[in-house]
C-alpha cells in the first residue's frame, strides 16, 4: 500500500474513534456546559446555560415538571455502545470498521439536597469493558482497552437545580491520562453534568408538550459550535416520563476550519470540509432518581475531510460514514 493511502487509512481511523466516542451520545442529549479541565486536579467549569423554548404545552392535565431526587439515593447505570464506520479514501471504499462493544458502569450519589431545592450529585466509573468479538483489528481493541481504563479513575461532581440545569462542576482527571484522549475525554465530562436528567421547560406540560434547547457546544469532541434538541413528553405517569428526542445541528465553516483531530501525525494539514449528525432517540425519566431508568439512541455521522503531508501539496480527500446505538439501564 502506498503511503499517502496508509496515511490516509489511519487519519480515517482516529477521525472515527474520535467522532463515535463515548462523549456523543450524551452531548446529543444535553451538550451544557464548557470544561476548563486539567489533569489530577479539580476544577469548575464555566456553565454556559442553554436557551429553553416551549414550543407546545401538551394536553391537559398538566404539571410543572421538577427533579426531586432524595438525600444519599443511590444509581447503578449500563452504558451499552456499538458503533461501526466505513469510509473512502480519494473515492476508494475502505473495509468497514466494526469496532468493539463497549460497556461502562456508572455509580451515581445525591450527597446532599439544599432548601432551595438543588441536588448536590457524584458520579464515577466503576468499570469499562471492550468486548473481544469484532471484524476490528487487535491494536485497535487493545488501544480501546488501554485508553477507556482511564475513565475508572476520573471523578466528577456538581449540582443541579429542581429543573435540571448544571452548576458547580468539579471534574478530577488522572494525572497519566493520554493527552491523545484528553480532548474526548473533556467533552464526554462537560455533558455528563446533565446525564441527570434532560432541562425542563418553567412552565406547565403535559403529554404531547414539545420544547427546543439551544446551546453552544465545548470546543474540541466534534466540529459544530451549536446544537439544537427537540424534546417530546411522550407518556406521564406518577413520578415517571417517557421522553423522545430529535437532535438538529448547526456549524459554520469557522468552526470547521478549527477543529483539530487529536493523535495525528504532526506537521498533518487536515481541513474539514463537512460535517453532519443525526440523532434520535427515547428516555424513561424517574423524577426522584439520579439518571435516567433506561433509553435507546442512534447516531449517525458523516465527515468529509482533506490531508496533506508536510512539505506537500498534494491533496487527499477522506470521507467518514459512522453509526452508534447506545442503550442505557439503571438499578
Amino acid at each position: 500500500m502506498k503511503k499517502p493511502l496508509f496515511l490516509s487509512c489511519s487519519v480515517l481511523l482516529i477521525a472515527g474513534l474520535g467522532a463515535t466516542s463515548p462523549s456523543t451520545p450524551i452531548t446529543i442529549q444535553t451538550p451544557l456546559a464548557i470544561s476548563q479541565l486539567s489533569q489530577g486536579s479539580g476544577n469548575s467549569t464555566r456553565a454556559v446555560q442553554p436557551k429553553i423554548e416551549l414550543l407546545d404545552a401538551g394536553a391537559q392535565p398538566r404539571q410543572q415538571l421538577t427533579f426531586k431526587p432524595a438525600a444519599n439515593a443511590k444509581q447503578t447505570t449500563l452504558l451499552t455502545m456499538e458503533m461501526d464506520m466505513v469510509g473512502t479514501v480519494d473515492g476508494q471504499v475502505m473495509p468497514t470498521l466494526d469496532f468493539p462493544t463497549v460497556t461502562m458502569t456508572l455509580e451515581s450519589q445525591v450527597t446532599k439536597v439544599d432548601a432551595n431545592g438543588d441536588i448536590h450529585i457524584e458520579l464515577f466509573y466503576s468499570d469499562v469493558a471492550v468486548a473481544s468479538d469484532t471484524t476490528a483489528p487487535p491494536e485497535v481493541i487493545e488501544t480501546m482497552r488501554s485508553q477507556l481504563q482511564a475513565i475508572t479513575q476520573m471523578r466528577m461532581s456538581y449540582a443541579i437545580d429542581n429543573q435540571g440545569k448544571t452548576k458547580n462542576v468539579k471534574v478530577v482527571l488522572p494525572e497519566n491520562l493520554d493527552p491523545n484522549i484528553k480532548p474526548w475525554i473533556e467533552q464526554m465530562l462537560s455533558s455528563l453534568e446533565q446525564l441527570s436528567g434532560l432541562p425542563f421547560p418553567g412552565e406547565a406540560v403535559g403529554v404531547g408538550a414539545k420544547w427546543r434547547l439551544s446551546s453552544p457546544l465545548p470546543d474540541g469532541g466534534i466540529p459544530l459550535n451549536n446544537l439544537t434538541v427537540l424534546y417530546e413528553l411522550v407518556t406521564i405517569q406518577d413520578n415517571s416520563l417517557d421522553v423522545k428526542f430529535t437532535m438538529e445541528p448547526q456549524s459554520t465553516p469557522q468552526a470547521l476550519s478549527e477543529f483539530n483531530l487529536p493523535g495525528l501525525p504532526p506537521g498533518l494539514d487536515v481541513d474539514i470540509k463537512s460535517f453532519a449528525l443525526q440523532s434520535t432517540g427515547t428516555i424513561t425519566l424517574g423524577l426522584d432518581r439520579i439518571l435516567p431508568t433506561s433509553g435507546t439512541m442512534s447516531v449517525g455521522s458523516t465527515m468529509e475531510f482533506a490531508i496533506k503531508e508536510p512539505n506537500s501539496k498534494a491533496e487527499t480527500l477522506l470521507n467518514m460514514r459512522s453509526s452508534i446505538k447506545i442503550t442505557m439501564n439503571s438499578q
